[in-house]
């Protein structure tokens, strides 16, 4: 089989960009002598947020025949199918995590990737069945999509919009 590349669901990282990006401008408005806090307190969002997108836009899952790559934050673990001596699964509610436990100690996937059910199924295929609790992981294959964060992401994308579009009427 060829190598199948996952990664956080665009349906998220966009308007998380798009909200990331657009305090930018809102930065640049707030720089007045009277918005000096406004200025602070944006800034700190933005630099505590900026990370997050990174991380985010980087993260990305690569299974192939021989094994397992994982990329979190400037991270790459490589894992070969023989090392993952169990693999598991725990849902709460819509959040679901696929749990990799190797020699040297245990990874978490959540079902923030796209084509999560299709992730768990190719691990599943790759993997001895001794090392699988397959009634875990056959609760990961339902789909599950917690919307709250997309919206949260889109609601903070209008607001910022209409922060930006007050203090463009405003000056």
């Amino acid at each position: 089989m060829h190598p199948n590349t996952y990664r956080i669901r665009r349906s998220f990282l966009l308007p998380f960009g798009i909200a990331v990006s657009s305090l930018v401008p809102l930065i640049l408005m707030s720089m007045t002598p009277g918005g000096r806090l406004e200025f602070w307190v944006l800034l700190v969002i933005f630099l505590i947020n900026l990370p997050v997108l990174v991380d985010l836009a980087g993260r990305r899952i690569v299974v192939d025949d021989n094994r397992i790559v994982i990329w979190k934050f400037f991270r790459r673990r490589e894992l070969a199918w023989p090392e993952i001596t169990l693999a598991g699964g725990l849902t709460f509610k819509k959040k679901a995590y696929l749990l990799l436990t190797t020699t040297k100690g245990f990874h978490i996937i959540s079902n923030s990737y796209e084509n999560f059910p299709q992730l768990i199924r190719r691990i599943s295929t790759s993997l001895a069945p001794e090392r699988l609790e397959a009634e875990a992981l056959a609760d990961l294959e339902k789909p599950r999509f917690n919307l709250l964060p997309v919206v949260a992401a889109w609601m903070a994308v209008v607001i910022i919009a209409f922060l930006i579009y007050l203090k463009l009427i405003d000056s």
